[in-house]
């Protein structure tokens, strides 16, 4: 039974994070007077990833170490600008996040700033304080100790009483997943980052999401011992409109419809994201379900199921 849900935040709660990255790193070294190719600058940003900016600078200048402390000094004053102008969340993080808090105890283990996530993002989207504790990569001592190392995530776990297999740990990316397996925790890889489905197979990942508001059906399926039943969905379309159907996996049939081989009809109106889900023991009863929803209107949708469009 999972009881507590462990979340990195850049690129899983809010978006961009990656990107933003790059530019604080590339504006601190060249404004010191250093300049990389593209692509030696991003591998050595990704040699260093999830480790606090020191380390990552350090590695970017690792010809000129005496640069580092005014690179740093650019970089934090830089950061804060750039994160709240290019992050975006994905739409019903807040009311999937608020839901979760109700059942689950929710935390947070990540390289970002615990100051920048309180007192700049969080206020900034309107995120409600549903976290019992964030914990930072710069909140720990020893550097050996950042991701992947479990650290992080048994400090948590021990301060919750909970056990590892009680927990889940959402990432995106490749230390994310090594820091869960190292702590004997379900990895889960949220595709708003890093990781492709494909790379986070490699990876041994099992359960892989769109993005985080798909983490409440996921859940049913764990904690359902991984049952294949029949869901009936909506999904929200390009345009206004609400498309209703039955699958057995909703997040593979959100992809099929994103790629365009999930019918004609969102194959001209682009799924933006799945706004209910509803599970049935049989098909037919998914079925008469889905029949049933497709008569109603729009309007009768929205105030059935109370969906946030």
């Amino acid at each position: 039974m999972i009881k507590l849900i462990i979340f990195d935040w850049d690129d899983v709660i809010t978006l961009g994070a990656k990107e933003a990255y790059f530019t604080c790193y590339h504006h601190a070294i060249t404004s010191v007077g250093v300049r990389l190719s593209p692509e030696e600058e991003r591998k050595r940003i990704l040699t260093k990833w999830s480790k606090p900016a020191r380390i990552e600078l350090e590695e970017l200048l690792k010809e000129h170490p005496e640069l580092v402390d005014d690179a740093l000094a650019v970089y934090q004053g830089h950061k804060q600008k750039i994160f709240v102008n290019t992050l975006t969340m994905p739409m019903g993080t807040i009311q999937t996040l608020q839901a979760l808090g109700k059942r689950y105890v929710l935390a947070v283990a990540t390289g970002n700033t615990t100051d920048m996530i309180k007192d700049t993002i969080m206020p900034h989207f309107r995120i409600p304080p549903v976290f019992s504790r964030i914990v930072s990569t710069h909140d720990v001592h020893d550097i050996r100790k950042t991701k992947p190392h479990p650290y992080m995530l048994q400090h948590i776990i021990k301060h919750e009483g909970v056990t590892p297999s009680e927990t889940l740990y959402v990432g995106d990316a490749a230390t994310d997943v090594a820091m869960a397996h190292r702590a004997g925790v379900t990895p889960v890889v949220v595709l708003t980052g890093h990781l492709s489905r494909k790379e986070a197979m490699e990876l041994g990942v099992k359960w892989i999401i769109p993005d985080i508001t798909h983490v409440p059906v996921l859940l049913e399926r764990i904690e359902k011992g991984g049952e294949r039943m029949y869901f009936v969905y909506i999904l929200q379309c390009r345009g206004g409109g609400l498309y209703t159907g039955i699958t057995k996996d909703v997040e593979k049939r959100f992809d099929e419809h994103i790629s365009g081989k999930g019918g004609a009809y969102t194959r001209s109106h682009k799924p933006i994201r799945i706004v209910y889900t509803e599970r049935k023991r049989t098909k037919s009863a998914a079925l008469k379900r889905e029949a049933e929803i497709k008569r109603w209107s729009k309007a009768t949708k929205i105030l059935t199921f109370r969906l946030k469009i």
